[in-house]
């Protein structure tokens, strides 16, 4: 009869043991789906964030062309900037003069393929690929083409 209850108690234990595993796995499982989808998240809302309270900031707005390459150049009366795709990230560099611009030294942003600009009138249309997912940001420009 002591064998019985030594065999129950075991088994009872070894139960609990296993269901306490499985749930462990499921909720590790869980936080990993969480932590990919933040991470998927994080990689296109934060672009499309940043370059909106960008483009917000400046009055004007233009395209460029510079060594072959379409390059969008913010102004206001304080200061120029520009943004442009270099080595598969976006980058964005503070400029005083285009004239011996160098793509090398601006600051990268973040990793985006494919970007482009257009820009009709008072609308811009910034195009680019995070990852795998395209994105396209849309924007009504405040002032008048930069000259």
């Amino acid at each position: 009869m002591k064998h019985i209850h030594t065999f129950f108690s075991l088994s009872l234990l070894l139960v609990f043991v296993v269901c306490a595993f499985l749930l462990l796995m499921m909720q590790v499982k869980g936080y990993s789906s969480l932590l990919e989808k933040n991470e998927e998240i994080e990689q296109v809302h934060t672009p499309k964030s940043y370059l909106l309270n960008k483009l917000k900031f400046y009055d004007f707005a233009n395209i460029q062309r510079i060594n072959d390459q379409d390059v969008l150049l913010l102004s206001n009366e304080v200061n120029q900037t520009i943004l442009y795709q270099y080595q598969d990230s976006l980058y964005e560099c503070s400029i005083q003069d285009l004239k011996n611009f160098d793509f090398s030294i601006g600051n990268a942003l973040f990793p985006c393929d494919g970007l482009s600009f257009t820009k009709e009138g008072s609308h811009l249309k910034i195009s680019y690929k995070v990852g795998k997912q395209k994105e396209e940001l849309n924007f009504n420009c405040r002032g008048d083409q930069y000259e």
